[in-house]
């Protein structure tokens, strides 16, 4: 934002408004190009940024294995439809404890939390269980921590492959 009548008033305006930067009048030619070198370097930066998401939820949705992540606290954060179909989740699941949701078998909730909270993988745990409907199902599981940057922790992911039609052939 460029004003003629700089204060702490127009100044908090243009941060509530999401303005960039703040430039009083007269705006010098070396000024008005850093700022808009920075504006569009940011821009280029958020473009980049939400080509990567919009990639990354495509993938997400199109996988067949079932994919699950949860936060520190084990409430459920994403599920793609294949995990949503496999497990029988119910439409308002993100935001609830995974162990409070009867269709998901335990073995799945207690590799999440070691991943989540001991940072423990799970690799082709095999997950012998029933659906709803008393259907014999049968889940070979991965599981990984969710990391931010400087190895905080963020949760777990858990993958879902089901194997059930292979164990009777």
């Amino acid at each position: 934002m460029i004003t003629g009548d700089p204060s702490l008033q127009t100044a908090s305006e243009a941060v509530r408004l999401a303005a960039f930067d703040y430039l009083a009048k007269p705006v010098n030619g070396t000024a008005l190009l850093r700022v808009v070198r920075q504006a569009m370097e940011r821009r280029n930066i958020e473009d980049e940024r939400d080509r990567y998401r919009s990639e990354l939820d495509a993938i997400f949705h199109s996988v067949r294995a079932g994919v699950i992540t949860v936060n520190p606290e084990m409430q459920i954060t994403q599920a793609n439809l294949a995990a949503r179909d496999m497990l029988e989740l119910p439409e308002d699941f993100e935001g609830v404890p995974i162990a409070s949701l009867p269709m998901i078998p335990e073995e799945i909730s207690q590799a999440l939390q070691r991943a989540a909270r001991d940072g423990q993988m799970a690799t082709e745990l095999r997950v012998d269980t029933q659906n709803t409907a008393g259907q014999r199902r049968v889940y070979m599981l991965n599981t990984a921590p969710l990391a931010l940057a400087r190895q905080r922790r963020a949760g777990a992911v858990a993958a879902l492959r089901d194997v059930t039609r292979l164990m009777y052939l």
